[in-house]
């Protein structure tokens, strides 16, 4: 399936890129939807993804990781960001030069979680917080 912007978007990027041109409208306020252009995004990525088109999707991680962090963002990076991804959904690229190729799988994108921190178990005999075999360190091992 190509995307081009000669002919008519697939209904998955329709509803996309009314969402960011009303974002745009609105002055960058990350108020286009209530929860947020973040939950919009991810919400809309998991639909293109169930629909099974691989294209849509790769274009939908591509539009998803330049939004990225977009409510922390300062309103001219927001707009900057949003025209990124306007280009993309009208078959442009983000403004880098680069054609449009499928994305790095999103979990390469991502950070791991923070890992909890590893504190000692206490021992049951000497109550001072030392090693025993059921420490989280011992399982290690």
């Amino acid at each position: 399936m190509s995307i081009s912007p000669a002919r008519s978007h697939p209904p998955e990027l329709e509803t996309a890129r009314k969402i960011l041109e009303l974002e745009r409208k609105q002055g960058y306020q990350d108020r286009a939807v209530t929860s947020g252009l973040a939950s919009f995004l991810t919400n809309w990525e998991r639909r293109i993804a169930q629909s099974g088109h691989q294209e849509l999707l790769a274009l939908a991680e591509r539009v998803s990781v330049g939004l990225d962090g977009y409510g922390q963002m300062q309103p001219d990076a927001r707009a900057e960001a949003l025209s990124g991804a306007l280009r993309l959904l009208d078959g442009g690229t983000a403004g880098t030069g680069a054609a449009l190729t499928p994305a790095a799988p999103r979990a390469a994108l991502t950070p791991p979680a923070p890992r909890a921190a590893l504190t000692p178990n206490p021992s049951p005999t000497s109550g001072r917080g030392e090693l025993n075999d059921a420490s989280p360190l011992s399982r290690l091992r």
